[in-house]
């Protein structure tokens, strides 16, 4: 994922505690089911404008929850994690930084 992908995405980005490390990440406030898609659920964030629909095979393998983040590493796919594990791996990159080691 460029910087470009992750701006067009609007998702935060973050650095990891381990240099080279770079995820796009948003805390999940919500996770409503989709009103046309049974078994998908759509998670809203307090970061991020826009909302998500997520697989219901995603779901089940990652067991997302209110409060904690999804997290999209550099080669895509995502994840979730709980604040705590989430806060202690990852920072806020700072508006000026480059993003380095993350590619398209």
């Amino acid at each position: 994922m460029s910087q470009a992908h992750a701006e067009r995405a609007g998702m935060p980005v973050y650095h990891g505690s381990q240099p080279g490390i770079v995820v796009c990440a948003a805390k999940v406030v919500s996770l409503e089911p989709h009103t046309s898609m049974p078994g998908v659920l759509v998670a809203a964030f307090s970061d991020f404008a826009k909302e998500m629909p997520l697989d219901p095979k995603w779901i089940q393998a990652n067991h997302p929850q209110v409060g904690g983040y999804i997290v999209i590493p550099e080669g895509g796919g995502g994840a979730f994690m709980h604040t705590q594990q989430f806060e202690r791996e990852f920072s806020p990159a700072p508006e000026d930084a480059p993003l380095t080691n993350v590619t398209e």
